[in-house]
């Protein structure tokens, strides 16, 4: 048999100092997958509110080509702070708002058709900082 103080084991300290140790590590892993997934969530977002501005550069192509450059004014094109869903669908629950605003005789010119799209989005309920804007020429030959 053996004396028991020729047994080996763990001291109430050195557990104690261990436990401490393996709690940090854990919170520190939890709190960079929480900031991980805030970041990857955020750049969903952009990424999104990007393509929304991109579409609706699109659709005025589109509609130049059906319909000419008098269907593209601010007064028939424009819009201001439409709530849009993630497909960019008008949606009054939506998380992405985008601002159209079309130019005729840009920069003076009577064949230049400015047209900017700006969107932004509301992530838990906090609108982004950063304003995605997406501008391009029409030229009326």
């Amino acid at each position: 048999m053996r004396n028991a103080s020729s047994q080996r084991g763990a001291s109430l300290p050195e557990i104690i100092v261990s436990s401490a140790i393996m709690a940090i590590i854990a919170v520190s892993i939890l709190s960079l997958t929480i900031v991980s997934s805030s970041l990857s969530r955020r750049a969903s977002y952009e990424y999104i509110a990007a393509n929304i501005a991109k579409s609706r550069i699109e659709d005025a192509r589109g509609l130049i080509k059906t319909s000419g450059f008098a269907a593209l004014t601010n007064d028939k094109y424009g819009e201001t702070d439409t709530k849009l869903d993630q497909s960019g669908i008008p949606d009054e629950n939506g998380d992405f708002r985008r601002t159209t605003t079309v130019t005729t005789n840009y920069n003076s010119n009577v064949r230049l058709t400015s047209v900017s799209v700006d969107t932004c989005y509301y992530l838990n309920g906090k609108r982004s900082k950063r304003l995605i804007n997406m501008t391009t020429l029409f030229v009326n030959m």
